[in-house]
């Protein structure tokens, strides 16, 4: 079993934090909110929360009806669409699809970088970034 914790910090340029994150029991999600877009703080909160309340395995996409109640959620609070300009971030422990051994999964929705650690130490770097228009 692992241990997951969050933390999210207010950048020095910034008058309000775009970013929000959960960490409950074995698995995390982290919403790093774009901050050009208005109203990103509430997005990032919304998505995050949405995303933890429904199974990990469900994750693998987001489907329509997910989408649909998102969209519903950002028009009742009068939101402009861009208030979801997220990128996505969740993980979570399983051993359903490996067998006995526990995995963590990992996925991630727009750009950033994942650092796995190893118990032995060694440690592997994912970058993902999108080339630039």
């Amino acid at each position: 079993m692992v241990s997951t914790d969050a933390i999210f910090l207010k950048g020095s340029t910034h008058d309000v934090c775009q970013d929000y994150a959960l960490a409950p029991s074995s698995s995390i999600v982290v919403c790093d909110g774009y901050s050009a877009s208005p109203n990103v703080d509430v997005g990032a909160r919304i998505i995050a929360h949405a995303i933890m309340k429904r199974e990990p395995t469900e994750l693998y996409h987001f489907d329509p009806v997910f989408v649909d109640t998102l969209e519903t959620v950002r028009a009742s609070l009068d939101l402009r669409p861009d208030a979801f300009d997220s990128t996505i971030l969740y993980a979570y422990e399983t051993k359903e699809a490996f067998g006995t051994e526990n995995h963590i999964i990992v996925r991630i929705i727009g750009d950033g970088v994942v650092l796995v650690k190893y118990k032995n130490s060694q440690t592997e770097i994912y970058d993902y970034t999108y080339p630039q228009r």
